[in-house]
């Protein structure tokens, strides 16, 4: 049932009420909120597959893509009593993040000229492996998930096969729907997929070969062990001549 400030949803046996379904968010293609529910429910059980069980949070654009937007990490007071929730807090000790860093040193010592772990763009080639992206304030947008640009690109898994011709604009709101259902999700059985990667062994020998931490971003306080956040060019320049 659609009236002029709402719809009311039937999902799964339950009855939602969605507002202002109208309102434009994608301004290049005239999609509305609507379009963009519609297209999260056409391409469901693909999106959901990948983000079951996991932690999210909600990037809200109030005023449709490309305009401000805030993060909102917490259910509000107001959300139905059937909505499943969470609180998560973290261990410490040894991080999920030297795992990833030894794994982005392992990838560049095995393939040099193409990825690289150099944090400063000044010493980067080839791709920048960016270990800093696993931590606990870090996020990456899930597979199918519509981006927030005007032309309502969208994030989507593609074949080996199709890499070396793939476009960007390939992928949007109005084209996925039909390519998930003539195609399907070509990351289906990534989880079917499981291999044994000994991260923080291989963390162990570069701390051992005296690899030092690698730096942090920059609103992280100074770590211990960490090198001198300064660029490399600007630190030879503040070298006694």
């Amino acid at each position: 049932m659609t009236r002029g400030d709402h719809t009311m949803l039937e999902l799964d046996g339950r009855e939602v009420r969605f507002s202002n379904p109208g309102k434009v968010f994608f301004p290049d293609h005239g999609y509305t909120k609507l379009d963009l529910c519609e297209y999260y429910l056409s391409v469901a059980d693909a999106c959901l597959a990948h983000l079951r069980d996991r932690p999210t949070t909600m990037k809200r654009f109030t005023g449709g893509a490309g305009g401000e937007f805030f993060f909102q990490k917490r259910v509000p007071p107001t959300a139905p009593e059937w909505l499943q929730q969470m609180t998560l807090s973290f261990p410490s000790g040894r991080s999920v993040r030297c795992a990833a860093m030894a794994l982005a040193r392992e990838i560049e010592r095995r393939v040099p000229k193409l990825a690289t772990t150099a944090w400063w763009k000044e010493e980067r080639h080839g791709v920048f492996i960016d270990y800093n992206q696993n931590a606990r304030d870090r996020m990456v947008a899930s597979a199918y998930s519509v981006r927030p640009v005007p032309d309502a690109l969208v994030c989507c898994p593609v074949t080996w096969d199709e890499v070396p011709d793939v476009e960007l604009e390939d992928f949007r709101l109005d084209t996925v729907p039909e390519r998930v259902r003539t195609v399907g999700d070509p990351s289906a059985r990534l989880d079917a997929s499981v291999h044994s990667l000994p991260l923080l062994a291989l963390a162990d020998r570069d701390e051992r070969e005296g690899l030092s931490d690698a730096p942090w971003p920059p609103h992280f306080k100074k770590q211990s062990g960490e090198a001198k956040r300064v660029q490399p060019s600007r630190a030879k320049k503040d070298q006694p001549v």
